[in-house]
């Protein structure tokens, strides 16, 4: 496999992570790319019309594909995962040790601090002027 990339690619490749719409990619539109394109999507599977990837795949327009978003995850029987000009990965970029412990342990610390009565990190911190939140946090910082 060869993936060519034009210098101009910023202008030929569409962002699509903003929109907001099901199946705004169809059969019609995968029709119309080269055989040599290469269609990648990491944003969610469902902005391609149902059905219509693999379609196209079988029919060479695109010629390529590269995922990691599918309409069910985790993927685990598709025709995608036997197709020699797909690559599909898991949606799981975000998942290893340090990230988990960046994420996590900070959720904790937060919200064991909140448990105590010693708030940290509130980015609204209006809510704690609440009537019920005040009684519960002085309630944590008693025990």
């Amino acid at each position: 496999m060869r993936i060519v990339i034009p210098d101009d690619y910023q202008d030929a490749v569409p962002s699509l992570d903003c929109l907001g719409t099901y199946g705004i990619v169809t059969a019609a539109d995968l029709a119309k790319m080269k055989p040599s394109a290469l269609l990648v999507n990491t944003s969610r599977a469902e902005l391609i019309e149902r059905d219509a990837l693999v379609a196209a795949l079988r029919s060479g327009r695109p010629g390529f594909a590269a995922l990691n978003v599918y309409e069910v995850e985790p993927l685990r029987d598709s025709p995608l995962l036997h197709m020699d000009n797909v690559i599909c990965t898991p949606h799981l970029g975000y998942v290893e040790k340090d990230t988990y412990e960046l994420y996590f342990g900070t959720a904790f610390d937060n919200l064991l601090a909140f448990v105590a009565g010693n708030p940290t990190n509130v980015i609204n911190s209006e809510v704690l002027e609440h009537p019920q939140v005040k009684d519960f946090i002085q309630q944590g910082s008693q025990d």
